[in-house]
């Protein structure tokens, strides 16, 4: 595999499932460190998915109400992480 697609991979694994294999790869910013940098895309990532769920599942909102549907949806795309890099 070329470095390109397994970094693209590597960081996908990431995003879906919290493997930090990719964390080496990656350089500490001025502010802030790997870790943290990697947590802001993981995060966004779930808060997009989180908004394609509320779009989908209006009705399920709701009835449980945001902060439930919050945790169902991480819940959700932790167990059942996506198999297209699209949303």
């Amino acid at each position: 595999m070329s470095a390109l697609p397994d970094l693209q991979s590597r960081f996908q694994s990431f995003l879906e499932t919290g493997d930090d294999a990719i964390a080496g790869t990656i350089k500490d910013g001025a502010r802030l460190g790997r870790t943290a940098l990697l947590q802001v895309y993981r995060d966004a990532y779930v808060l997009r998915l989180h908004e394609c769920l509320t779009v989908d599942f209006k009705a399920v909102r709701m009835m449980v109400g945001e902060e439930d549907f919050m945790t169902l949806a991480r819940d959700y795309v932790g167990a059942h992480p996506s198999t297209d890099p699209n949303v």
